[in-house]
């Protein structure tokens, strides 16, 4: 029988759980600190989504010159219209939702490190891996022909499902961190996935067309996120006999 999952700590950010059996499994250390990555995401999320701003308030950057002069002032935003804040709302959810795609990256890069230093015993192996598999899809593909365990889980539909949904995260983070939102020609295609319709809407401006995300699916996306983590390393567990914890994710569809 697989042991049951203890969830992490917010308050604390602690992951004693896991790091408590790291001797008996060297991956529970790359997952616990995944998740609580994630878990500040949904957190930040989850306390944005409670804000009910009714009026002006000040925001700004304090950047200063090589003489300590402030060179930006604070400038004032007005939320007295709701939408806005909700507008305000969804490009933060963009952004935790790319950081969710970021904090992946991290997840899986650390994962083949620790295969090919602890399975294959090759400590600088990861730098020539690295110059040869620069996308999370060819990472994703190593790790299948790699594991015979993980490419069996990610033949599984809802494990293909949580796979294609976090390459379409990942085109939208492109979109959020280098065109502010803003889905330019060359990007075009994105739109007509239907995915993208699915958890995805768009408003169009002045710029164009502009991205949106409301609450209930950048959470459940983050969660997408997070399942796809924990498929890999219940297959990596799976196919070196390493103890497995099962993780409380909740399918997202």
């Amino acid at each position: 029988m697989e042991e049951e999952f203890t969830s992490i700590s917010f308050a604390s950010l602690t992951i004693p759980a896991l790091l408590d059996n790291e001797y008996q499994n060297p991956f529970f250390r790359p997952l616990g600190y995944f998740l609580q990555r994630q878990t500040i995401l949904n957190g930040q999320i989850a306390v944005l989504n409670q804000s009910t701003l009714n009026n002006a308030i000040e925001m700004g950057n304090g950047i200063y010159d090589e003489t300590g002069s402030i060179v930006i002032t604070k400038y004032e935003i007005s939320y007295s219209k709701p939408e806005n804040l909700e507008r305000l709302k969804s490009q933060i959810y963009l952004m935790s939702l790319s950081l969710s795609v970021e904090n992946f990256e991290t997840y899986i890069k650390q994962v083949i490190r620790e295969i090919l230093e602890i399975i294959f015993s090759k400590n600088s192996a990861f730098e020539d891996f690295a110059a040869t598999h620069k996308t999370n899809r060819e990472r994703i593909k190593f790790l299948r022909k790699y594991s015979q365990a993980i490419d069996k889980l990610f033949s599984i539909a809802i494990v293909e499902n949580y796979c294609d949904v976090y390459l379409l995260c990942e085109q939208v983070r492109h979109i959020t961190i280098h065109s502010d939102h803003v889905v330019k020609e060359k990007d075009k295609a994105v739109l007509t996935q239907p995915s993208f319709k699915k958890y995805f809407s768009t408003n169009s401006d002045i710029m164009g067309e502009r991205i949106t995300l409301e609450v209930s699916n950048a959470r459940g996306l983050i969660d997408n996120i997070s399942s796809l983590a924990y498929t890999i390393f219940k297959g990596i567990c799976q196919e070196h006999s390493y103890p497995i914890k099962t993780a409380n994710l909740r399918p997202f569809k």
